[in-house]
Protein backbone atom coordinates (compact mmCIF):
# COMPACT_ATOMS: atom_id res chain seq x y z
CA UNK A 1 0.00 0.00 0.00
CA UNK A 2 1.34 3.24 -1.18
CA UNK A 3 0.42 6.61 -2.65
CA UNK A 4 -0.32 6.37 -6.79
CA UNK A 5 3.33 8.57 -7.31
CA UNK A 6 5.08 5.59 -4.90
CA UNK A 7 4.31 2.51 -6.95
CA UNK A 8 6.43 1.63 -9.50
CA UNK A 9 4.73 0.27 -12.64
CA UNK A 10 6.74 -3.25 -11.82
CA UNK A 11 4.57 -3.31 -9.07
CA UNK A 12 1.55 -2.16 -10.75
CA UNK A 13 2.09 -5.45 -13.97
CA UNK A 14 2.78 -7.98 -10.65
CA UNK A 15 -0.69 -6.95 -9.11
CA UNK A 16 -2.41 -6.80 -12.47
CA UNK A 17 -0.76 -10.39 -13.39
CA UNK A 18 -2.21 -11.99 -9.99
CA UNK A 19 -5.66 -10.36 -9.90
CA UNK A 20 -6.43 -9.83 -13.71
CA UNK A 21 -4.13 -11.67 -16.07
CA UNK A 22 -4.60 -14.91 -13.71
CA UNK A 23 -8.20 -15.32 -14.16
CA UNK A 24 -8.59 -14.19 -17.32
CA UNK A 25 -6.15 -16.85 -18.56
CA UNK A 26 -7.50 -19.53 -16.04
CA UNK A 27 -11.46 -18.84 -17.18
CA UNK A 28 -10.06 -18.69 -21.12
CA UNK A 29 -8.31 -22.25 -20.42
CA UNK A 30 -11.77 -23.94 -18.78
CA UNK A 31 -14.23 -21.83 -20.91
CA UNK A 32 -13.93 -24.50 -24.18
CA UNK A 33 -15.40 -27.26 -21.30
CA UNK A 34 -17.85 -25.71 -19.93
CA UNK A 35 -19.22 -24.48 -23.66
CA UNK A 36 -18.68 -28.38 -24.61
CA UNK A 37 -20.87 -29.29 -21.44
CA UNK A 38 -23.00 -26.78 -22.18
CA UNK A 39 -22.61 -25.75 -18.36
CA UNK A 40 -20.40 -23.40 -16.45
CA UNK A 41 -19.86 -21.35 -12.91
CA UNK A 42 -17.42 -18.29 -12.92
CA UNK A 43 -16.61 -16.21 -9.85
CA UNK A 44 -13.92 -13.67 -10.04
CA UNK A 45 -13.25 -12.09 -6.73
CA UNK A 46 -13.30 -8.48 -6.85
CA UNK A 47 -13.06 -5.88 -3.82
CA UNK A 48 -15.03 -3.08 -2.41
CA UNK A 49 -11.95 -1.27 -2.82
CA UNK A 50 -12.27 -0.83 -6.42
CA UNK A 51 -15.80 -0.27 -6.50
CA UNK A 52 -15.55 1.82 -3.80
CA UNK A 53 -12.68 3.66 -3.91
CA UNK A 54 -9.43 3.99 -0.96
CA UNK A 55 -6.01 5.71 -1.36
CA UNK A 56 -2.78 4.21 -1.49
CA UNK A 57 -4.01 1.03 -3.33
CA UNK A 58 -4.21 2.25 -6.81
CA UNK A 59 -2.49 -1.09 -8.27
CA UNK A 60 -4.49 -3.56 -6.38
CA UNK A 61 -8.36 -1.80 -6.64
CA UNK A 62 -7.79 -1.03 -10.23
CA UNK A 63 -7.35 -4.76 -11.00
CA UNK A 64 -9.69 -5.60 -8.72
CA UNK A 65 -12.07 -3.30 -11.02
CA UNK A 66 -10.80 -5.11 -13.90
CA UNK A 67 -11.98 -8.41 -12.90
CA UNK A 68 -15.06 -7.36 -12.08
CA UNK A 69 -15.74 -5.83 -15.55
CA UNK A 70 -14.32 -9.10 -17.46
CA UNK A 71 -16.96 -11.06 -15.00
CA UNK A 72 -19.32 -8.73 -16.97
CA UNK A 73 -18.47 -8.77 -20.37
CA UNK A 74 -18.02 -12.61 -19.51
CA UNK A 75 -21.79 -12.85 -18.69
CA UNK A 76 -22.79 -11.79 -22.74
CA UNK A 77 -20.46 -14.80 -24.29
CA UNK A 78 -22.24 -18.37 -22.82
CA UNK A 79 -25.12 -17.56 -25.94
CA UNK A 80 -27.72 -19.97 -25.68
CA UNK A 81 -25.34 -22.47 -22.66
CA UNK A 82 -26.03 -22.24 -19.43
CA UNK A 83 -22.52 -20.28 -18.65
CA UNK A 84 -23.05 -17.52 -16.01
CA UNK A 85 -20.34 -15.09 -14.74
CA UNK A 86 -20.48 -13.03 -11.51
CA UNK A 87 -17.88 -11.59 -9.59
CA UNK A 88 -18.03 -11.30 -5.53
CA UNK A 89 -16.24 -8.84 -3.50
CA UNK A 90 -15.38 -10.28 -0.06
CA UNK A 91 -14.34 -8.78 3.21
CA UNK A 92 -12.50 -10.93 6.04
CA UNK A 93 -9.75 -10.73 8.39
CA UNK A 94 -6.75 -12.03 6.64
CA UNK A 95 -3.50 -11.63 5.93
CA UNK A 96 -4.23 -8.45 3.50
CA UNK A 97 -6.28 -6.81 6.12
CA UNK A 98 -3.60 -7.18 8.74
CA UNK A 99 -0.52 -6.30 6.63
CA UNK A 100 -3.11 -3.51 5.32
CA UNK A 101 -4.22 -1.82 8.92
CA UNK A 102 -2.76 -3.84 11.91
CA UNK A 103 0.66 -3.92 11.29
CA UNK A 104 2.57 -1.29 14.35
CA UNK A 105 3.59 2.38 12.41
CA UNK A 106 6.69 2.15 13.45
CA UNK A 107 9.76 0.49 16.10
CA UNK A 108 8.13 3.06 18.67
CA UNK A 109 4.16 2.07 18.13
CA UNK A 110 3.73 -0.85 20.37
CA UNK A 111 0.41 -1.44 18.47
CA UNK A 112 -1.92 -2.04 21.52
CA UNK A 113 -4.54 0.06 20.33
CA UNK A 114 -4.01 -1.70 17.28
CA UNK A 115 -4.37 -5.13 18.81
CA UNK A 116 -7.63 -4.86 20.60
CA UNK A 117 -9.10 -3.44 16.98
CA UNK A 118 -7.54 -6.22 15.75
CA UNK A 119 -8.96 -8.86 17.71
CA UNK A 120 -12.36 -6.93 17.35
CA UNK A 121 -12.14 -8.03 13.27
CA UNK A 122 -11.17 -11.92 14.02
CA UNK A 123 -14.05 -12.02 15.84
CA UNK A 124 -16.96 -10.59 13.43
CA UNK A 125 -15.14 -10.98 10.27
CA UNK A 126 -14.55 -14.67 9.96
CA UNK A 127 -13.65 -15.73 6.84
CA UNK A 128 -15.85 -18.74 6.76
CA UNK A 129 -19.25 -15.85 6.73
CA UNK A 130 -17.86 -15.15 3.16
CA UNK A 131 -18.46 -18.96 1.90
CA UNK A 132 -22.06 -19.55 1.62
CA UNK A 133 -21.96 -16.84 -1.12
CA UNK A 134 -19.24 -17.82 -2.75
CA UNK A 135 -20.63 -21.29 -3.25
CA UNK A 136 -24.17 -20.51 -3.97
CA UNK A 137 -22.35 -18.10 -6.96
CA UNK A 138 -20.93 -21.41 -8.45
CA UNK A 139 -23.86 -23.55 -7.82
CA UNK A 140 -26.31 -24.79 -10.05
CA UNK A 141 -29.31 -22.79 -8.70
CA UNK A 142 -28.11 -19.51 -9.34
CA UNK A 143 -29.43 -17.64 -11.61
CA UNK A 144 -27.39 -13.94 -11.44
CA UNK A 145 -25.29 -13.35 -14.60
CA UNK A 146 -23.37 -10.24 -14.92
CA UNK A 147 -24.02 -9.52 -11.35
CA UNK A 148 -21.54 -7.77 -8.28
CA UNK A 149 -21.97 -8.86 -5.00
CA UNK A 150 -20.30 -7.94 -2.13
CA UNK A 151 -20.05 -9.92 1.27
CA UNK A 152 -18.68 -9.39 4.40
CA UNK A 153 -19.23 -10.13 8.30
CA UNK A 154 -22.17 -12.12 7.38
CA UNK A 155 -23.94 -9.16 5.20
CA UNK A 156 -24.38 -9.17 1.66
CA UNK A 157 -24.96 -6.99 -0.90
CA UNK A 158 -25.03 -6.03 -4.84
CA UNK A 159 -23.46 -3.59 -6.24
CA UNK A 160 -25.16 -1.55 -8.57
CA UNK A 161 -24.22 0.92 -11.71
CA UNK A 162 -26.68 3.16 -12.36
CA UNK A 163 -26.83 6.52 -15.00
CA UNK A 164 -28.42 9.51 -14.28
CA UNK A 165 -31.16 10.69 -16.76
CA UNK A 166 -28.56 13.61 -17.57
CA UNK A 167 -28.83 16.80 -19.80
CA UNK A 168 -29.22 16.77 -23.48
CA UNK A 169 -28.44 19.91 -26.37
CA UNK A 170 -27.55 18.91 -29.93
CA UNK A 171 -25.13 22.03 -30.25
CA UNK A 172 -23.59 21.22 -26.70
CA UNK A 173 -20.83 23.70 -25.65
CA UNK A 174 -18.12 24.01 -22.75
CA UNK A 175 -20.43 26.73 -21.08
CA UNK A 176 -23.51 24.28 -21.27
CA UNK A 177 -21.59 21.87 -19.40
CA UNK A 178 -20.63 23.98 -16.34
CA UNK A 179 -24.30 25.43 -16.41
CA UNK A 180 -26.21 21.79 -16.54
CA UNK A 181 -23.95 20.02 -14.11
CA UNK A 182 -26.25 19.87 -11.83
CA UNK A 183 -28.57 18.64 -14.38
CA UNK A 184 -26.00 16.12 -15.25
CA UNK A 185 -25.48 14.96 -11.92
CA UNK A 186 -29.19 15.06 -10.38
CA UNK A 187 -29.40 11.20 -9.30
CA UNK A 188 -32.99 11.34 -7.90
CA UNK A 189 -33.94 9.11 -11.02
CA UNK A 190 -31.67 6.73 -12.48
CA UNK A 191 -30.97 4.02 -14.69
CA UNK A 192 -29.45 0.36 -14.68
CA UNK A 193 -28.80 -1.29 -17.62
CA UNK A 194 -28.73 -4.58 -18.28
CA UNK A 195 -26.53 -4.00 -21.71
CA UNK A 196 -25.13 -1.72 -23.78
CA UNK A 197 -27.98 -2.10 -25.96
CA UNK A 198 -30.34 -0.88 -23.37
CA UNK A 199 -28.01 2.25 -23.12
CA UNK A 200 -27.81 3.26 -26.54
CA UNK A 201 -31.52 2.95 -26.94
CA UNK A 202 -32.15 4.98 -23.90
CA UNK A 203 -30.12 7.82 -25.38
CA UNK A 204 -31.65 7.58 -29.18
CA UNK A 205 -34.71 8.08 -27.38
CA UNK A 206 -33.16 11.41 -25.58
CA UNK A 207 -31.92 12.68 -28.98
CA UNK A 208 -35.32 11.81 -30.20
CA UNK A 209 -36.92 13.94 -27.37
CA UNK A 210 -34.23 16.48 -28.51
CA UNK A 211 -35.07 16.54 -32.46
CA UNK A 212 -33.25 14.25 -34.34
CA UNK A 213 -34.61 11.64 -36.77
CA UNK A 214 -35.32 8.36 -35.39
CA UNK A 215 -32.59 5.96 -37.24
CA UNK A 216 -35.13 3.72 -39.22
CA UNK A 217 -35.69 7.49 -40.93
CA UNK A 218 -32.09 8.36 -41.68
CA UNK A 219 -31.20 7.71 -45.41
CA UNK A 220 -27.04 7.43 -46.51
CA UNK A 221 -26.36 7.44 -50.00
Amino acid sequence: WAPFPEISYSEFQEMRQVHYDGPWLITQAAWPHMVKQNYGRILFITSHVGLAGMPHGAHYGSAKWAAAGLSRMLSFEGGSADIKSNALGVFGYTRLLIDGFFKPDSDKDTGLEKMEGERWWERNLRCEQVSPVAAWLVHESCYLNGDVLDTGAGHTFRHVLSTTEGYTNLNLALEDVNEHMADILDDRRTNVWSSVNEALQNRLEKLQLAGVEPMDTVYTD
